[in-house]
Formats: structure tokens, sequence, C-alpha cells
């Protein structure tokens, strides 16, 4: 088979046959190659015939689409706007600032147990917004690892009692402080 180019697509279309021993071309002239191969090479043209067909489908599909995604029409505070809603706020750098944040927080000394816990819940809350699931034991451990040395007894008693949980944790604390 002989390559021509399709004048409609410009891609390669194979429409000529020659032979193989001596290169004659045998298309169309009732040769007795085109007799044995007749059927497969209407194969072959319609097969052909059909991804030029597709080709020719999938190229107006995407110049479609290519004008459909492009109708800002050169006004630039609707293009920030929409990049702005393409743009994912979330990245690895924000996620592993949060996580950060949330470990290395530690209580100052005098402050309230309240203020101290709500810091960690919403830096956690903040984290879980963004993907990153911490369970409670986890959670528990971070908190703990925040704590002054004012604290210690409630480290013990977390440390012993597998089931002193943050909420607990936060109530012990705040009835520690209110005593003082």
């Amino acid at each position: 088979m002989d390559k021509t180019t399709s004048s409609a697509t410009g891609l390669p279309s194979f429409t000529r046959l020659l032979c193989f021993n001596c290169g004659e071309d045998t298309t169309g002239n009732g040769s007795a190659f085109e007799s044995a191969f007749g059927s497969d090479i209407k194969k072959i043209r319609g097969q052909a015939r059909t991804n030029e067909l597709r080709l020719r489908k999938t190229r107006r599909q995407l110049e479609q689409k290519h004008d459909d995604d492009t109708d800002i029409s050169g006004d630039g505070q609707a293009a920030f706007e929409a990049l702005n809603l393409n743009y994912n706020k979330v990245t690895d750098e924000v996620i592993r600032a949060t996580m950060e944040e949330l470990i290395n927080t530690p209580m100052e000394t005098g402050q309230t147990p309240d203020v101290y816990f709500n810091q960690k819940h919403l830096l956690r809350h903040k984290a879980e917004e963004m993907g990153k699931t911490i369970l409670d034991r986890s959670f528990r451990d971070i908190c703990v690892t925040g704590f002054t040395d004012e604290e210690k007894n409630v480290k013990m008693i977390m440390y012993r009692d597998p089931d002193f949980k943050v909420d607990k944790m936060q109530t012990t604390m705040r009835l520690m402080f209110l005593d003082e």
C-alpha cells in the first residue's frame, strides 16, 4: 500500500495498492491481486473512512469545547475570579503548617485551660477541613505535649487511665484552675 495524504484531514490515508513483488499499481485495474483481496481492501478502506470521520468529529468537539472554555473575553476581573474558583487553597504546605501549629502550640503559664483547649480544637477542626484526620488518641497526646510542668498531675492521670479522654482532661484542668 502506498500512503497519500487526505486533503480533508491532512492525515495519511491508504488509497493506492502496490504489488508486493513488482511495485506495480494494482488499484482498480481488475488484477488478480484485487480480485483475491477485494473484500479485505473494501473493509480496510471503510475503516479508514470511518476513522477519518471520527477524527473530524473529535476535532470539531475539541474546537467547540475550547471556544466554550474561553468565554472570559478579555475581562481581567472575570479571569481573576475564574482563577480563584479553580485554585486549590489547600496545599500540602498549608496542611503541614497547620499540623505544626497544632503540635507546637504550648500552654502558657497561667493560661486558662479552656483557652488552651479551644485553640487546640480549632486547629484540629481546621486540619480536618483540609482532609487531615486526627484520631482522638493522637489529639489527646498532642494536647498533653503542650502542657506546662504545673499540669504534670493531669499527664500522670492520662498515662494511667486509658479512658481519660480530652473532655475529661479539660474538665479536670478547669476544676484545678478554679481551685487555685
